[in-house]
């Protein structure tokens, strides 16, 4: 009588199978959950880097002259008209856009220079307070506004004003100095895997770097108004540019 081969699997073969895949599964999870938010937290932060670049070009393109990305909880955008721009770069201008000491230049035609001897305009600090006080006459675009992912926490809070070919933070002072970065950046993004929006676990520019966190990524924009998405080397405190 022929013998059949039984090619079917014994109990012991199965469980030795599931044994390898729990093992694996155990071992290799973790890697490829790291993999997935880093690359959503890489995702997240060029999604910011192309809406600036959308603004900046929409600026020098004549779309309009002037605005200011809000970067808060809910964020904004805020454009100016041409005419209305046409008033702040007339010298005198009207009494209106002055502030302090600008007179007779609108404060944002007022320059501020810096130690090579280059200089750009002013930023308004209170931007919203100058516009409800009628210095600056700008309108607010809710379709436009920038929309933060979910996964996405940031710090800190800020405005980005851009006119042609020019990029000013609040009062020239160019974004903040992050632990480990030459030179400074706008703000700071983070991943809600291992930060929060408040509390000991928030995302913070100096706070989160400290304390070497993962998934921390910078915007940085020069002056020439290219935007940079800058990576954070949580091994040796370093910040990597991105390409």
């Amino acid at each position: 009588m022929l013998m059949r081969n039984n090619k079917a699997f014994s109990i012991i073969e199965l469980l030795v199978v599931i044994a390898i895949f729990a093992i694996l599964a155990v071992f290799g999870y973790p890697k490829v959950d790291d993999w997935v938010t880093e690359r959503e937290a890489k995702k997240n932060a060029f999604e910011v880097k192309e809406y600036l670049e959308k603004i900046r070009d929409n600026v020098n393109s004549g779309k309009y002259p002037f605005a200011i990305v809000h970067f808060v909880p809910n964020p904004a955008l805020w454009t100016m008209t041409q005419e209305e721009w046409s008033e702040h770069m007339r010298v005198p201008a009207d009494s209106r856009t002055h502030h302090s000491n600008s007179a007779p230049k609108s404060f944002l035609n007022t320059p501020k220079t810096y130690s090579d001897g280059t200089s750009d305009r002013l930023c308004p600090g209170s931007f919203n307070g100058f516009i409800l006080e009628d210095k600056m006459r700008m309108s607010k675009d809710t379709s436009d506004a920038f929309n933060w992912p979910s996964d996405l926490n940031w710090s800190p809070n800020v405005h980005v004003c851009l006119s042609k070919n020019a990029f000013f933070t609040p009062y020239g002072n160019g974004g903040e100095t992050f632990p480990g970065l030459s030179g400074k950046a706008l703000f700071l993004l983070c991943s809600n895997k291992n930060t929060d929006r408040s509390g000991s676990n928030r995302c913070h520019w100096v706070q989160s770097p400290n304390k070497k966190l993962e998934y921390l990524y910078a915007i940085r924009i020069n002056r020439n108004l290219d935007v940079e998405v800058l990576k954070f080397n949580e091994k040796n405190t370093s910040w990597i540019v991105q390409n």
